[in-house]
């Protein structure tokens, strides 16, 4: 005898109380636990999405730092989603337009460069308003723009990262590398260029402190040339005087050196007998009654006037 299965789980459901609820309790069950392990999974894919995008950020900043057609080339392989995003949005535009969003986008590149930030700002809010008068600006370009004119640092270098990001999937790494080495060399030209300035500036200003300055230097320099000339003169004097004393005292005592032997000689050849008789010897003193000072004369034995 054949049985039928549909009869009798019909005649269960008919037998069994709130049978129909318990199967529709166990249905939303299953059903939430499919949706949540579906938000898991969507979780999971987020977070490791958000990851890559981080790690792409990471991996162009230090890219871009000094980037070559080879570096880029390799950017690009290790992402290649992201890339080819930027790519086929660039692709839908004609050459002119693109010709000219590079250019523009360059621009904005090289005076964030030259940390000419100001001017980079001016210059994407007026591509910006330019846009919105054709229609055809986003979101994207008015985040540039209030980045821009924010002046944080942070803010600044993601917006040069990004540009350079775009520029370089939108022309491929062969085209960058050539085009970055041109900005580079402009760069060095202005770098240069600066540098010769403030050099002529510098020297400039060196001449016209020396201008300046030279009449009192030239009046002090004159001061003390009169001085030191006046120094040397008092000197020459004094060497004069000290010069005409020791003649006067070498004369001198050449006189006088003169005299001596002229004496000298004189009293070598004087005679004998007209030499100086010696004076007497008293070996007494006296007065007599007239109170005349007397003396015994010790060769004569008698008293005689002392004169």
């Amino acid at each position: 005898m054949l049985i039928d299965y549909g009869q009798a789980l019909l005649a269960g459901k008919t037998l069994v109380p709130g049978y129909h609820e318990m199967q529709q309790e166990r249905e939303r069950s299953t059903q939430m636990a499919l949706l949540n392990e579906r938000a898991r999974q969507e979780m999971k894919i987020a977070l490791a999405n958000q990851q890559r995008e981080e790690d792409y950020l990471a991996d162009a900043a230090i890219t871009f730092q000094n980037p070559t057609a080879e570096s880029v080339a390799k950017l690009h392989a290790r992402y290649p989603q992201h890339s080819r995003a930027i790519a086929t949005a660039w692709e839908a535009r004609d050459e002119e337009t693109r010709q000219n969003e590079l250019t523009q986008l360059s621009t904005i590149v090289q005076r964030i460069r030259m940390g000419n930030i100001e001017g980079a700002a001016q210059f994407a809010r007026q591509r910006y308003e330019a846009d919105v008068e054709a229609g055809t600006a986003d979101d994207g370009d008015l985040f540039v723009v209030r980045a821009l004119e924010s002046g944080d640092p942070d803010a600044v270098a993601r917006v040069a990262n990004g540009l350079l990001i775009e520029m370089s999937a939108a022309v491929g790494p062969e085209r960058f590398g050539a085009t970055w080495e041109n900005l580079r060399q402009e760069e060095r030209q202005q770098d240069r260029h600066a540098a010769v300035l403030a050099k002529d500036e510098a020297e400039a200003g060196v001449a016209a402190a020396e201008a300046a300055a030279a009449p009192q230097y030239y009046g002090a320099r004159a001061e003390r040339e009169a001085a030191n000339a006046d120094i040397a003169e008092s000197d020459a004097r004094f060497r004069d005087q000290e010069n005409q004393s020791e003649i006067a005292n070498r004369n001198a005592r050449t006189v006088a050196t003169t005299r001596r032997d002229a004496r000298a000689a004189a009293r070598a050849s004087a005679p004998r007998g007209t030499s100086r008789p010696r004076r007497p010897t008293y070996s007494q003193y006296a007065r007599n009654a007239d109170g005349v000072r007397i003396g015994f004369n010790t060769a004569t034995g008698e008293w005689e006037r002392v004169n």
